[in-house]
């Protein structure tokens, strides 16, 4: 996308500039407050013992905390001064960095969900 930045049509600049508005204000923003989060946790990464209710949230915020370093790291290079980029994205061809842990979505839903049965027989 970025090579093809100078030929773009007026639609496609148009197009490129919400792709970069969504990274730079809705993204960046979500992405600062989760590793500020994370860097306050004292609980939830440190319940690293195997079979545990947390155990695996605990390895996949670890693993998101990586993720979002990098992400930070390659968005201050990737996006100020370089008006062609427009997505920050690690999981990439070039192998940029680790991609959004697979399998966080889901399992903060099962904690989510075994926490409301626990609710509900309480």
């Amino acid at each position: 996308m970025s090579k093809a930045f100078a030929q773009f049509t007026l639609e496609e600049k148009e197009l490129h500039r919400v792709i970069r508005g969504i990274t730079v204000h809705a993204m960046r923003p979500i992405n600062q407050s989760l590793s500020e989060w994370l860097k306050t946790d004292t609980y939830f990464k440190a319940q690293q013992q195997r079979g545990g209710d947390f155990y695996e949230l605990s390895k996949l915020l670890t693993s998101l905390d990586v993720h979002l370093l990098l992400w930070h790291a390659k968005y201050e290079e990737w996006i100020p001064d370089t008006p062609e980029h427009a997505l920050v994205y690690l999981a990439d061809e070039k192998g940029h960095g680790i991609g959004f842990p697979s399998g966080l979505d889901e399992e903060v839903a099962r904690i989510i969900e075994k926490a409301r049965w626990i609710d509900f027989w309480i």
